[in-house]
């Protein structure tokens, strides 16, 4: 949970000072716990992650870092989903499985076009993310974005601070 706090400050960071503008001081920011559980149906994995995506607000894209760990076999891809928590949803993306930091630690960043499909998913808290190995090709680990508004102006990173 730490690495996951530390790597959302960094993503913020990362977001304001390369480029993507703050319209009004403000991101919007989404969290999901990856887990076997949360597949449709449930894969068994032990596996393990987190992501986060952040949206700055009018920009048309998305900033994405996804952190996992623990996969039985090799990852073959990351794919983002229209679909509720419990619903085997709809890909609209499929990206590649990011580099391996240290052995069977994989860490991806990417920024991406907001689709009008994914921002009506977000909108809806319908957009789920899953990352599919060679043994579980239908999703290793799984989990469905969460909102948090994330403020980037300067005075108020003391409160944000606080959080963590």
């Amino acid at each position: 949970m730490r690495n996951m706090k530390i790597l959302l400050i960094g993503l913020v960071v990362l977001a304001a000072t390369t480029g993507l503008a703050q319209t009004d001081g403000y991101y919007d920011v989404y969290i999901a716990e990856l887990t076997g559980d949360l597949v449709v149906p449930e894969s068994g994995s032990t596996a393990y992650g987190d992501a986060t995506l952040v949206v700055p607000w009018d920009e048309g894209v998305f900033s994405l870092l996804v952190n996992y760990i623990g996969l039985d076999s090799p990852p073959t891809g990351i794919t983002i989903l229209a679909g509720a928590a419990g619903e085997p949803g709809t890909v609209l993306l499929t990206l590649p499985v990011g580099e391996e930091v240290v052995e069977g630690q994989y860490v991806f960043w990417s920024v991406e076009d907001l689709t009008p499909e994914v921002e009506a998913a977000l909108e809806t808290e319908e957009l789920a993310i899953q990352i599919q190995s060679e043994l579980l090709p239908n999703g290793a680990i799984r989990g469905n974005f969460a909102f948090d508004r994330v403020p980037t102006e300067t005075s108020s990173w003391s409160q944000v601070k606080g959080l963590f």
